[in-house]
């Protein structure tokens, strides 16, 4: 198993929105209604907001792929809010995993699981700054 973490670029804002959304239903299911849940897992929107940030070059997002094919992300900016000058905003972390198994993007079989996987715990170092 071949497991990369990359910065996102153009091009990633489909595949961003699928993870962000796929993880929030998979999250949220019975936790959330089903008309709230679904106006906030809209794909369209998320992959408008995830092209508008890869656009402006906005934010520190990061992409987990194994054997090729993407699985989690963290994406984050600098606050907003003046009361946290100098902190992080969260923009989205969140991964296709189920019970310990990697969820493939459609069109791409479901991989080993992820959390057994040597590669997953090796020390990654990333200068990232906000």
């Amino acid at each position: 198993m071949n497991a990369e973490i990359r910065k996102v670029r153009q091009g990633d804002a489909k595949t961003l929105a699928y993870i962000q959304t796929e993880s929030w239903k998979a999250a949220f299911a019975g936790i959330l209604d089903a008309e709230t849940l679904a106006k906030c897992t809209d794909a369209d929107r998320a992959t408008a907001m995830y092209q508008r940030l890869l656009d402006e070059n906005k934010g520190n997002g990061y992409l987990l792929s194994v054997d090729g094919t993407p699985h989690c992300i963290a994406y984050w900016d600098a606050a907003r809010d003046a009361a946290f000058r100098g902190k992080a905003e969260l923009i989205c972390i969140g991964g296709r995993i189920r019970r310990g198994r990697l969820v493939g993007v459609p069109g791409k079989p479901p991989r080993q699981s992820l959390l057994r996987s040597k590669r997953f715990h090796d020390d990654r170092t990333f200068k990232t700054g906000v």
